[in-house]
């Protein structure tokens, strides 16, 4: 541990309790508009400002924490293939015992493609686990497709620190793509989980997803973020799945209503339609119709039934 005061420094003190003596008193260090850095066995891990940092440490116990006002700073980097993190809030504790940095208020963690806000947040450096908590909200840029995802929930717990992530209590978010032609994912779930070194987010409980004029509904859902190969599906949802669409169609020239209920649903990148299986059936107007798949495309009131005695039925 090191102090830096940049300037207007005050010297430490030391606080008694009277009445139990002075082996259970409480020394103070105060240091105005002072740095900070916190090293651990491999060379320095955190450094940061403070418009007040106070040291103090229990002489009964020799515990010690570190009270900052208005930290800002960045965890440095242990390997060269490791992002550096800027961090910042209103108010702040390090955790020397236990190497762990808590921020309150207006709190954030950055980097190059990614951030981390919420009211409150804490990082152990140790362990690089973390979790956040009230109004939290995530953003993370992906370095091969150049896509987007931003997500909101109650509460986040994180390694990396953004790298992943379990998001708990009315989660929301979105992806955007770099290709402009594909339109906007929405997702909404009371839980998810984020691995973005494996490029993709898994939705749990009362799971909610729109796209266009595409509604559907779940109880658990997955989201490619990068299209792969062997498993090109951007989007999977299972188990009671319902399917809403109304839009207008351009070529019959009249507003098009279709509800749709199955077990699976998959859709996909670049062409516009999502494919119904586990006992598909849809709605649509005046029919209904049943198959073992069913090929649902956006703004058109063609349906593709494909059946394993008759084939492709187009309806």
């Amino acid at each position: 541990m090191v102090y830096w005061a940049k300037k207007n420094w005050q010297i430490p003190h030391l606080v008694l309790n009277s009445s139990s003596g002075p082996n259970n008193g409480l020394s103070v260090a105060i240091f105005v508009r002072a740095s900070y850095f916190l090293v651990n066995a491999t060379g320095p891990a955190l450094k940061l400002e403070a418009s007040k940092i106070t040291h103090e440490k229990k002489m009964a116990t020799g515990t010690s924490s570190v009270l900052l006002e208005n930290p800002k700073g960045v965890s440095l980097a242990q390997k060269p293939d490791q992002e550096e993190y800027l961090f910042e809030g209103m108010r702040g504790v390090i955790d020397q015992e236990k190497f762990q940095l808590t921020l309150e208020g207006k709190a954030s963690i950055l980097s190059e493609t990614s951030s981390l806000k919420a009211q409150s947040l804490f990082f152990n450096w140790e362990e690089k686990k973390g979790k956040a908590k009230t109004n939290v909200e995530t953003y993370k840029k992906f370095t091969k497709s150049k896509d987007f995802i931003w997500v909101k929930a109650n509460e986040v717990s994180y390694e990396g620190p953004t790298q992943t992530l379990e998001y708990v209590g009315n989660v929301s978010g979105k992806i955007e793509r770099r290709h402009k032609f594909i339109e906007t994912l929405f997702f909404q779930c009371q839980k998810a989980t984020g691995d973005y070194l494996k490029n993709k987010v898994q939705l749990f409980e009362n799971v909610f997803l729109k796209r266009d004029s595409l509604q559907a509904w779940s109880k658990k859902g997955e989201l490619f973020l990068i299209p792969e190969t062997k498993r090109p599906s951007y989007f999977v949802l299972l188990e009671d799945v319902k399917v809403k669409q109304e839009f207008f169609s351009e070529k019959e020239k009249r507003k098009i209503k279709r509800d749709a209920f199955g077990e699976k649903l998959e859709g996909f990148d670049y062409q516009r339609h999502v494919i119904l299986s586990g006992r598909p059936r849809v709605h649509q107007e005046k029919d209904f119709i049943k198959g073992e798949t069913i090929v649902l495309r956006e703004n058109t009131s063609v349906v593709e039934v494909f059946s394993g005695v008759t084939g492709l039925i187009i309806k």
